[in-house]
């Protein structure tokens, strides 16, 4: 079941594709992609994107919500997304995921977590003075968009009893504060990602989605 989900062919959505650039990616990997985003004029640029990569016949395009698929039941076999989910509706999005996810499929995400510790001094007046978080088309930081919290990985638990959350970016987070330090602090955080609790300061998640090979939707 595994190698045929990722067998040269097998369909996947590029949840939220912007640009498109990911869905270069997949394409060259050997998947047929279907992507959509809310914006057309994203979608413009992906389209000639692919074709300059030469994909354009492995991917099609097209103007959706997450919230609101249009794809049938059980259509791909992968679905993935980077830095989407904290800019919809949790429960509705991962609803259409599963619905879409064909039994046995999985679905990747990758996505900023709310963390009290760090996340309280983040939104501190003098961090802000110096680092403002405020909506930056230059920062890729948008007005509707929400870290993901506890509570949403809780129904998406529910949602994938087989999954798996996978921490990232703890003490590097503080490269907002230190760039020069960046690269040793994520060198740190490899080292320590095995301790007990390190995890639960992360600022970035991995979610890895399966759904059960026996659910026909």
């Amino acid at each position: 079941m595994v190698k045929e989900r990722f067998r040269p062919g097998a369909r996947l959505l590029d949840f939220g594709c912007g640009w498109g650039d990911n869905t270069a990616v997949f394409a060259r990997i050997g998947y047929q992609v279907e992507g959509f985003d809310i914006s057309e004029r994203n979608l413009e640029v992906a389209r000639q994107l692919a074709a300059s990569e030469g994909v354009a016949n492995q991917v099609h395009f097209g103007v959706q919500t997450a919230e609101s698929l249009d794809y049938s039941d059980g259509q791909f076999d992968v679905v993935a997304g980077v830095d989407i989910l904290h800019h919809v509706e949790i429960p509705r999005a991962i609803a259409e995921c599963r619905r879409v996810l064909r039994p046995g499929g999985v679905a990747f995400f990758i996505e900023p977590l709310m963390n009290p510790l760090f996340d309280t001094v983040r939104n501190t007046r003098l961090v802000q003075r110096f680092w403002p978080n405020e909506a930056s088309l230059e920062r890729h930081i948008t007005h509707d968009e929400r870290k993901l919290t506890e509570e949403d990985l809780k129904f998406i638990r529910r949602m994938f009893p087989q999954h798996k959350i996978e921490p990232f970016r703890i003490l590097s987070r503080l490269g907002v504060l230190f760039p020069a330090g960046t690269l040793s602090l994520e060198k740190l955080d490899y080292s320590l990602r095995r301790v007990p609790s390190y995890g639960r300061l992360a600022g970035t998640i991995v979610l890895s989605l399966e759904k059960e090979a026996t659910e026909s939707t």
